[in-house]
């Protein structure tokens, strides 16, 4: 056995490298989507009773806690795209410089 493989990877085919990024932007943009999507009136209105929980009004505790919710899923979609992102390699330089250095 050669290693094991990861999952959603085809034997034969090599790891898609931009798979990572793509999930993460993908999921960065459908965050305020989902975000917007709850905090329509149709769907918050079904929180909308005369009750409260713990003194605070059920519907206000539905809004609070999708915006606590949207918080916490931006914060891991912004590592995950940190961390799934390389940044390029700096040039050397040091020719370059060495050469500057002496015509100066």
């Amino acid at each position: 056995m050669t290693g094991r493989r990861r999952p959603f990877q085809r034997e034969g085919r090599p790891a898609d490298p931009g798979l990572g990024v793509r999930k993460a932007r993908d999921a960065a943009l459908a965050l305020p989507l989902i975000g917007m999507i709850l905090t329509m009136p149709p769907v918050a209105q079904i929180f909308a009773i005369d009750a409260e929980i713990g003194g605070v009004p059920v519907v206000l505790g539905y809004v609070f806690g999708v915006w606590l919710l949207l918080v916490i899923g931006a914060r891991a979609t912004g590592k995950r795209i940190l961390d799934t992102e390389t940044l390029p390699e700096p040039r050397a330089q040091a020719g370059k410089d060495a050469g500057s250095d002496a015509e100066a």
